[in-house]
C-alpha cells in the first residue's frame, strides 16, 4: 500500500515539473511573481497528496509534502516556500488528529532545509546533482523522523516501525527523481535564458549597431535581414530590404556577384569593394566585409558595409594631385633628384636625364650608381659638396662639370637640401639641376668679346695716332720725292721712308679692320666673281707648290661687303694657310648657300637662324692644337717664329666679319688640317651686283676750285695745304672749327669743298659741315681721320651720300677723293 502511494506521489510530481515548466516559460523563477507561483503550485500539488494519504492510525497522515516543501524551497527560495508553506499548513491544520502538530513542523522543518540548501548551493547557477540529491533527500527524511518523536508516545514507535526504512529508502529516491526533474528543468531553463540572451545581444549587435549589416541568402541572393542602419543608409525599410535581392542594390552584372558570393563561400576572399545604389538612385562606393555564419544548418553569410565615398573621393583626389605633382616633376624644365650622400641615384626626373643624354629617368639611376665617380668631372668636388650639406644642411647655386652618358661634359648648377639621415651613417639629397653649359659658353664668349673689344679699342686708338704720324711721313716723303731728281741719293732715301710708311701703314689698317673701325663702302657683290678676280694674285702669293683650288658654288646668294675687305680676308686667310702647310699640299677656296634655322642655332650659340653665304677656305697643313684655338684670332697672337708674322692677319680677318654681320668658325685637326669657314648674311636688297674690276686711276688736279681746310693737328693741316695746293687748288686752313665758321663767313666768294677732320675739340666735323652748309649750300664736304666714328658712320659703315679719307693718305689717294667729293 505504501508503494502504491509512493506511484500516486510520483506521478503527482512528474505532473507537477510539466506544469512548472509551463509556468517558468511564463513567468521566470526570477521575478517574485514566478516563485510566488511556483510555491502555490507546489503547495497545491503537497494538499493533494495530504487529501490521499496514507493513514497508519487516526489523524497520523504519510505522505510526499516533505518532498514537496523541501524542493520548492530547494529551487526556487524563500517566496516560493512561502507560498507552498501557507496552503500545506493550513491543509494540515486542517485535517487535524494526532499527528497535526507534528505534520505541521514537518512542513516548516522541510522548508527550512530546502531554504538552507538554496543558499548555501545556488541551484539555479550550479543545478544540483544526483547524489547531492540524495542526501538532501535523506537530510529532510531524517528531520522527518526525528520529528516523529513529538508524537504519543502510543503512536511514535508505531510510525517508525511502519515507515522508518521505506521513508529512508524511497523518499530520497522519490527526492532525486523529483529533484533530477527540476534540475534538468532548471538547466534547459538556464541554457535558455542564455541563449535568449545571446539572441538578444546579438539582435542588439546587430540591428541598434552604427555599421551597417545584413544576412545575406548565398545562394538566391536574397537579403535575410538588415539592420537600422542599413535602412537608414540605403533609404528602404528593413521590411522592404529583407524582401530585395543584392542583385537590385549591388551595380555589378548578376553572374559577377555570384563569382564574388562564391569566393565568400569558399574562404578565399572576405573583402570586397562594390558601388551600391541607394532608395534614392545615388550610387555610393562600399567596402563590404563578409563571413559565413551558420543558422539552424544553413550557410548565410554576414555582411557589413562601410560607405568610402569619401576615401574614394579623396584617394582620387589625391591620386590626381599625385600625378599632377609628377607631372609637374616629370615635365618640369630643371632637372630634379634624390640620391645618397654615398652617391647612389633613388629618383630623377625627365628633365635631368635629358641634361644627362640618358633615354630615361629609370637608364640614368641604372647608370649612375656612384654619383661622385661617375657624374662628377672632379671627385673631389663632389666631396666638397656633399661636407657642404653635412655642415650647413642646404647648398645653392653649386655649380660644378659634369659627365654625361655619352661622355660629354656639361655644366650644373645645383640647389640642394639634406633630407632625412639614414641609418649607415649616409643621407638623403634632394635638389634641383639646371643646365648652365650654354651659359659657361656665352660667359666665356662674352668674356672673349670684352677682351676682343678692349684690345681693338687699344688698337683703334693706337692706328689713330700712329695714323697721323704716318700721315706726315707719307706726305711729306712724296712730296719730297717730286722735288728732288730721281737719280739722287737723297730720292733713294725718301722712297725708304715712303715704303716704310707704307708697310706701317698697312699694320694701321689690320689694327683698324680688328678693332672694325675701317672706314668702308658696301657693295652687293657676287663672292665667286670677286674670288676668280684674285685666284692670279692668290697664286703668286702661296708659290708653286702649294695647289690652290676653286670650287664656286652655283646660283650662289649675293652678299653686301666692301670689295677690299673680301681682298684682305682671302690674302690673309691663304697667307695662314701658306705658312701652315710645310712642304707641298693644297689650299681649297669653296662657297655655298646655306640656311640655319631656330634649332640649328640652339647648337651653336654664335650662330643666328637665316639665310648665309659660306666662304671656307681649308688646307692640308699641320693643324692647330686645341689648346690655342680660341686664342687665334687675338691681335699679335701667332705661332710663327721672330720676325714671320705680325700676329694680325686672323685678327684682321674676324674683325671684318663681325664688322659686317656675319661669324667665323674654325674647325681643325692636328696632323690633318684647319678649315675656316666665313658666313656672310645674304643680301635681299634689290641693288645691281658690281661686278666690275677696280682701276687705277691718273692723278687728278685741280681747276683753281676754293677749298677749306680743319683740321685741329697742326701737321697734318699743313699737309693738307701743300698736297692740294700742288694739286691745283685753292686753300683755306682753319686749326678749328670756329676758325672754319669765320672764315666761311668772310669769305665772299663760293666755298666748293670743306675737308674736315671728323673728331675735333667742341664740334665735330659732321655737325661742322651741317652749318656751313647754311652759309654755302652748294657746299660740297669731305670727312677725314685715323677711323671711323659714329658720327659719320655706324659700325664702320659709311653712311648713303658720305665721302671720306682714311688717315694716312697719299697724295694719289687725297687728289682722288676730292675730285669724288666735288663731282
Amino acid at each position: 500500500m505504501l508503494t502504491l502511494d509512493l506511484i500516486l506521489n510520483l506521478s503527482l510530481l512528474v505532473s507537477l515539473s510539466i506544469i512548472s515548466g509551463f509556468i517558468e516559460n511564463r513567468w521566470s523563477r526570477q521575478t517574485r511573481q514566478g516563485q510566488l507561483l511556483q510555491g502555490l503550485l507546489f503547495g497545491l500539488v503537497a494538499v493533494i497528496g495530504m487529501l490521499r494519504p496514507l493513514d497508519l492510525a487516526p489523524g497520523l497522515l504519510i505522505d510526499g509534502r516533505s518532498i514537496m516543501v523541501s524542493l520548492c524551497a530547494f529551487f526556487f527560495g524563500p517566496w516560493a516556500a512561502l507560498a507552498a508553506v501557507v496552503p500545506t499548513t493550513v491543509c494540515r491544520i486542517g485535517l487535524g488528529g494526532a499527528g497535526m502538530i507534528v505534520g505541521v513542523l514537518i512542513v516548516l522543518s522541510s522548508a527550512a532545509i530546502g531554504l538552507l540548501a538554496h543558499s548555501r548551493f545556488n541551484p539555479n547557477s550550479h543545478p544540483p546533482s544526483m547524489g547531492r540529491l540524495y542526501l538532501f533527500g535523506l537530510v529532510v527524511h531524517l528531520m522527518m523522523l526525528v520529528l516523529m518523536f513529538f508524537l504519543p508516545e502510543s503512536l511514535d514507535m508505531l510510525v517508525l516501525k511502519n515507515i522508518g526504512l521505506p521513508v529512508l529508502l524511497f523518499y530520497p529516491l522519490a527526492t532525486i527523481l523529483a529533484g533530477k526533474i527540476l534540475a534538468d528543468q532548471t538547466i534547459a531553463i538556464r541554457n535558455l535564458l542564455e541563449l535568449q540572451e545571446s539572441e538578444d545581444l546579438f539582435r542588439s549587435l546587430f540591428d541598434d549597431h552604427l555599421a551597417v549589416k545584413w544576412i545575406l541568402d548565398p545562394d538566391s541572393g536574397r537579403i535575410i535581414d538588415a539592420n537600422q542602419a542599413a535602412a537608414a543608409y540605403y533609404g528602404w525599410s528593413q521590411e522592404e530590404l529583407r524582401r530585395m535581392k543584392i542583385q537590385e542594390i549591388n551595380t555589378l552584372p548578376p553572374e559577377e556577384i555570384q563569382q564574388q558570393i562564391a569566393l565568400v563561400k569558399a574562404g578565399k576572399k572576405n573583402q570586397f569593394e562594390f558601388r551600391h545604389r541607394r532608395a534614392d538612385g545615388s550610387i555610393r562606393d562600399v567596402a563590404v566585409f563578409s563571413s559565413k555564419i551558420m543558422i539552424k544548418g544553413r550557410t548565410l553569410l554576414h555582411s557589413i558595409i562601410h560607405d568610402i565615398t569619401e576615401q574614394k573621393q579623396g584617394e582620387k583626389r589625391l591620386r590626381e594631385q599625385e600625378e599632377r605633382y609628377r607631372a609637374l616633376v616629370d615635365n618640369a624644365p630643371i632637372g630634379i633628384f634624390t640620391i645618397t650622400s654615398k652617391g647612389e641615384t633613388l629618383m630623377m626626373n625627365q628633365a635631368m636625364a635629358d641634361f644627362l643624354e640618358c633615354a630615361s629617368p629609370q637608364q640614368a639611376i641604372h647608370y649612375y650608381t656612384d654619383i661622385g665617380n661617375m657624374l662628377w668631372v672632379f671627385p673631389d668636388e663632389h666631396l666638397r659638396y656633399v661636407k657642404m650639406l653635412w655642415e650647413q644642411g642646404q647648398v645653392e647655386n653649386f655649380e660644378f662639370q659634369a659627365r654625361t652618358l655619352l661622355g660629354k661634359p656639361i655644366w650644373l648648377d645645383v640647389c640642394a637640401r639634406m633630407a632625412d639621415k639614414m641609418e649607415d651613417g649616409s643621407f638623403i639629397i634632394e635638389g634641383f639641376a639646371s643646365d648652365i653649359t650654354d651659359r659657361h659658353k656665352l660667359e666665356e664668349q662674352f668674356l672673349h668679346a670684352q677682351k676682343m673689344e678692349s684690345v681693338g679699342r687699344l688698337a683703334g686708338g693706337v692706328a689713330h695716332d700712329f695714323n697721323n704720324m704716318l700721315a706726315v711721313i707719307l706726305g711729306y716723303s712724296e712730296i719730297g720725292l717730286t722735288k728732288v731728281d730721281p737719280a739722287s741719293p737723297l730720292s733713294l732715301y725718301l722712297q725708304e721712308i715712303s715704303n716704310a710708311g707704307h708697310r706701317a701703314r698697312q699694320v694701321t689698317q689690320q689694327l683698324l679692320a680688328f678693332a672694325r673701325r675701317q672706314a668702308i663702302a658696301p657693295k652687293v657683290l657676287d663672292l665667286n666673281i670677286t674670288i676668280e678676280e684674285m685666284l692670279k694674285m692668290l697664286h703668286r702669293l702661296i708659290g708653286e707648290d702649294i695647289d690652290l683650288a676653286w670650287k664656286p658654288a652655283p646660283d650662289l646668294w649675293p652678299v653686301k661687303i666692301d670689295p677690299s675687305q673680301v681682298d684682305q680676308i682671302l690674302v690673309n686667310l691663304c697667307v695662314n694657310a701658306r705658312d701652315a702647310i710645310a712642304d707641298v699640299g693644297k689650299i681649297t677656296i669653296e662657297t655655298q648657300n646655306v640656311v640655319f634655322d631656330q634649332l640649328y642655332c640652339e647648337d651653336h650659340l654664335e650662330f643666328i637662324p637665316g639665310e648665309f653665304v659660306r666662304l671656307a677656305v681649308s688646307d692640308t697643313g699641320r693643324g692647330i692644337d686645341k689648346e690655342i684655338l680660341n686664342k687665334i684670332f687675338e691681335p699679335f697672337f701667332t705661332t710663327k717664329g721672330l720676325g714671320s708674322g705680325t700676329g694680325l692677319g686672323l685678327a684682321t680677318v674676324y674683325g671684318i666679319v663681325k664688322q659686317n654681320g656675319g661669324f667665323v668658325n674654325v674647325y681643325s685637326e692636328p696632323g690633318k688640317g684647319t678649315s675656316f669657314h666665313i658666313y656672310l648674311l645674304r643680301n635681299t636688297e634689290q641693288q645691281e651686283i658690281d661686278g666690275s674690276p677696280s682701276e687705277k686711276g691718273e692723278i687728278l688736279f685741280g681747276h683753281g676750285e676754293t677749298i677749306l681746310v680743319v683740321e685741329d693737328e697742326a701737321v697734318i693741316l699743313q699737309l693738307a695745304q701743300v698736297i692740294l695746293e700742288g694739286l691745283g687748288y685753292r686753300v683755306l686752313t682753319a686749326g678749328t672749327p670756329a676758325e672754319a665758321l669765320r672764315l666761311a663767313e668772310e669769305h665772299g666768294s663760293e666755298l666748293h669743298l670743306l675737308l674736315t677732320d671728323v673728331v675735333m675739340p667742341g664740334c665735330n666735323g659732321k655737325e661742322l659741315a651741317d652749318r656751313l652748309c647754311f652759309l654755302h649750300p652748294t657746299l660740297k664736304y669731305l670727312f677725314m681721320s685715323g677711323y671711323t666714328a659714329n658720327v659719320i658712320a655706324h659700325r664702320g659703315i659709311l653712311e648713303d651720300g658720305v665721302h671720306f679719307i682714311q688717315k694716312p693718305f697719299s697724295r694719289e689717294q687725297l687728289a682722288k677723293k676730292v675730285r669724288e667729293a666735288m663731282e
